[in-house]
């Protein structure tokens, strides 16, 4: 049996142990599990079997953990688990979504707000979140969607495109109709 591969968003513990999984090929998940719990940001390996509104998950392998982005920075990582927690529609399919912390995970964790911008922009993309009312007409924006991670870099924006990209992901944010649950919104206090 194929196992599934997920990152953990959300974990509860109430009457029964349960965590909100962005899976590779469900997409969002509302799991109950046996055994340990992973920590939130886990990418793990799982079989899953779906009864009627949840997913039953066992055989939980740990794959990867975000332990150097986090200790870099922690509400960077927060808000990007939090942001696929608000926006990912539930059981729709997060393959690339999975693969881009992948890869997040993988790489060098210093990143520059430069660098942070970037990233938050194509996750936004990734997840079709955009503000309808206000279109980025520079044609960096569209190279930074398709770049991969470890290729964006604070050289392809100047001061004008960044601070546009700065309203952008603001605008985004704000106008979240979940946005007032958001709890890693200092991430933006830095931005004008």
């Amino acid at each position: 049996m194929k196992k599934n591969a997920g990152i953990v968003l959300k974990t509860y513990i109430k009457n029964s142990p349960c965590m909100i999984v962005m899976d590779d090929s469900e997409g969002k998940i509302v799991t109950h599990i046996r055994g340990s719990i992973p920590r939130i940001g886990s990418l793990i390996s799982y079989n899953a079997h779906k009864t009627h509104s949840w997913w039953n998950i066992d055989s939980v392998e740990l794959l990867e953990m975000p332990c150097a982005l986090a200790k870099y920075d922690i509400l960077f990582l927060h808000h990007l688990l939090e942001l696929c927690y608000y926006c990912l529609p539930i059981e729709s399919c997060a393959r690339d979504l999975v693969l881009f912390f992948c890869a997040l995970y993988q790489r060098d964790p210093y990143y520059s707000r430069v660098m942070q911008k970037g990233i938050i922009f194509k996750l936004l993309i990734m997840l079709g979140v955009y503000p309808e009312e206000m279109v980025l007409h520079v044609k960096r924006f569209h190279a930074i969607a398709r770049e991969a991670i470890d290729t964006v870099n604070q050289a392809v924006l100047n001061l004008e495109s960044e601070q546009e990209l700065d309203q952008w992901l603001k605008f985004c944010i704000m106008n979240h109709p979940h946005a007032r649950y958001f709890k890693t919104l200092s991430w933006y206090q830095w931005i004008d």
